[in-house]
């Protein structure tokens, strides 16, 4: 069955960075306890207090960092012929979780059936950067489900662009009637555009989403 990713998470690359940066903070820790017969003892000279709590950061910068990050963003989903599968991961603690316990991420899906999705209309929100009063723009996904209720879910464009597209003209397939006011498609499809200047532009000719 085809199966379509938006952000999907990679546990197998995240874990053999994570092999990399292993293998740096055994090389450091061999260095140290044998240190006349390391190649970098004299980087060592007037550290050897600091050095333990290096090496300790860097294999905790490791288990509780690095795997995590590269494991996924904060959300993911994926749609099939019966299935759309959004997960979203609240806070860092959660993805550290759903890294080292592959079912823990279950916890936080959101699964609906796409024979039950009547719609699905592109908007996006305005959210505060906190950087001289600019705003991101993240795209969302209005639903409308069958029954009559309504569902918002982010929609990960920024570096996604290309899966969201792709997995857009998959639910066109399936028979999703996809709404876009406002061509937010057509700007996320052109590589010279921004998305982000795109939206101001809109709402400074005071088009605003839903």
């Amino acid at each position: 069955m085809k199966k379509i990713y938006v952000g999907k998470p990679k546990r197998k690359k995240a874990i053999i960075i994570m092999s990399v940066f292993i293998a740096l903070d055994i090389f450091f820790l061999i260095c140290y306890v044998n240190p006349q017969e390391s190649m970098i003892k004299n980087a060592y000279i007037g550290m050897n207090n600091a050095v333990p709590i290096i090496i300790i950061g860097l294999f905790l910068m490791t288990f509780l960092v690095v795997g995590p990050i590269y494991y996924s963003t904060s959300l993911w989903w994926s749609i099939d012929e019966k299935k759309l599968h959004y997960c979203c991961f609240p806070h860092y603690l959660s993805r550290l979780k759903a890294f080292y316990l592959p079912h823990y991420s279950q916890n936080y899906f959101i699964s609906l059936s796409t024979k039950d999705i009547q719609s699905i209309t592109l908007s996006w929100q305005n959210v505060s950067m906190f950087v001289f009063g600019q705003y991101a723009h993240p795209i969302y996904f209005r639903i409308e489900m069958s029954d009559g209720s309504e569902l918002y879910l982010e929609a990960l464009v920024t570096k996604k662009s290309k899966e969201l597209l792709v997995a857009i003209d998959f639910m066109k397939s399936l028979g999703i009637e996809i709404n876009d006011p406002y061509h937010l498609l057509k700007a996320i499809q052109n590589p010279h555009m921004s998305v982000a200047q795109y939206i101001d532009d809109l709402e400074k000719r005071g088009r605003y989403h839903d």
